[in-house]
């Protein structure tokens, strides 16, 4: 035990205590050497013997003068950002060394987690003096853990605030330990949280759809990047995976009845996802054939839309693993609403170029539309054999060519200005 550290908090706290209007130099200089002080300290044990005990009282009485002064003294009000930032440390470091139990009185916590939340909305100026100090206070609250106290107390305002502050704050050059302490706060009070936990959830979803590309780059948007690795670490946590499957699984079988509002969004969501962790969706994946079903016309091209994406996306053989799903898909060629055949034509050269596995079956649903009834189809079945031809001309059958090449003298699927190319095109490929 460090005596001496003790010692100096504890008379820090108390001459912060008896100062009625204390100045700001004071203050400042006050609570730096309280910080560090209290870094020198280490948490107790859970005490077990009588001397562990003893000790962890005699920590806890050192301790009580700042904590006490903290909250008593006006100074969690104070509007100078570096008071507040010192008041932060002090106060995330006596939730360290106090841990499990809090420092302070329930009656004092909401004003001391208003205080830490502020501090987390200036993460975004990375410029700033203080930011390492800031990441440091993430880190030890993280650490800690302590932000679960917020749900036992009943200020679930406070974190909906936090959770909506990281993603308005997070940053591409934002380094990956703070990150991780984001996304470790997010998913413990996740797995705390019971009444509020499909709202908090709803917050992650919702910036992981809201994904937007760094401009004249190829990088992902941050927020979107926490809200993956949330995602990621959800599909390790059995509650959390299936708090996820539930919503979507919801939303695929009783929407009508669902008060969100990402209820129309979900199979946006379904596909990032299934990006981040698609062994979370192993179970959910088969509803996908009652949306392929379904009466609805716009639900069955999002469903199409959906599972299109999904065979596509490499490495992950969707259309193998299920193959009742795949076969679904295939019906909707010939499915008895236009753009509906039309969606999942236009999903199949992507198909066709991410699978080895129903490659046959992609070019008969593509050879028969260039029979559809439909003009407008017939001419999107000519674009996509051409595509496809031409992306691998050796693997293609000559039926499908000869096909295409009848529906070029199609006078209402084929005006001149689409003709002409498509014949070049297809002259290439037959004497490739």
């Amino acid at each position: 035990m460090d005596e001496p550290s003790m010692q100096l908090v504890s008379e820090i706290g108390t001459h912060l205590a008896q100062r009625a209007r204390p100045n700001k130099d004071f203050i400042v200089k006050s609570l730096r050497k309280a910080a560090n002080a209290l870094s020198q300290l280490k948490q107790s044990p859970q005490p077990r013997t009588a001397k562990e005990v003893q000790a962890a009282k005699k920590l806890e009485a050192a301790l009580k003068p700042l904590a006490n002064a903290v909250v008593c003294s006006g100074l969690l009000q104070h509007a100078d950002k570096e008071v507040r930032l010192l008041l932060a440390i002090c106060v995330t470091e006596l939730f360290r060394l106090m841990a499990p139990e809090p420092p302070f009185e329930d009656k004092h916590l909401r004003d001391v987690f208003k205080l830490i939340i502020s501090l987390f909305a200036d993460l975004a100026d990375t410029a700033s003096p203080f930011f390492s100090k800031r990441d440091k206070v993430l880190d030890t609250v993280a650490q800690v853990r302590c932000c679960v106290i917020m749900l036992e107390i009943g200020c679930i305002d406070l974190v909906h605030e936090m959770f909506n502050i990281f993603f308005s704050v997070v940053r591409d050059e934002h380094h990956d330990s703070l990150i991780s302490a984001m996304t470790s706060i997010l998913i413990n009070i996740l797995n705390e949280s019971e009444e509020a936990s499909q709202q908090l959830l709803e917050v992650i979803l919702r910036n992981l759809i809201k994904e937007k590309k760094v401009f004249l780059t190829n990088q992902q948007d941050a927020a979107y990047q926490l809200a993956a690795s949330v995602i990621k670490t959800c599909a390790q946590e059995d509650e959390l995976n299936l708090l996820v499957c539930g919503f979507l699984t919801s939303c695929i079988h009783n929407r009508d009845a669902m008060g969100s509002e990402l209820k129309e969004y979900y199979h946006e969501i379904f596909f990032k996802v299934f990006e981040c962790a698609p062994q979370m969706l192993l179970a959910v994946i088969p509803s996908l054939i009652k949306e392929l079903l379904a009466d609805e016309v716009d639900v069955r091209i999002k469903a199409v839309n959906l599972v299109g994406k999904l065979f596509a996306l490499p490495e992950h053989h969707v259309a193998q693993k299920y193959h009742d799903l795949f076969v679904e898909f295939l019906k909707r060629f010939s499915d008895k609403s236009v753009d509906v055949r039309i969606s999942a034509l236009q999903c199949a050269k992507d198909f066709y170029l991410a699978n080895p596995y129903g490659r046959e079956s992609i070019i008969t649903s593509v050879e028969d539309r260039l029979l559809d009834f439909d003009d407008q189809v017939r001419k999107l079945a000519v674009l996509v054999a051409c595509d496809i031809s031409s992306s691998n001309p050796k693997l293609v059958s000559s039926k499908l060519l000869s096909q295409a090449t009848d529906r070029l003298w199609d006078k209402k699927a084929c005006a001149v200005e689409f003709v002409c190319p498509l014949k070049d095109e297809i002259v290439k490929i037959q004497n490739f």
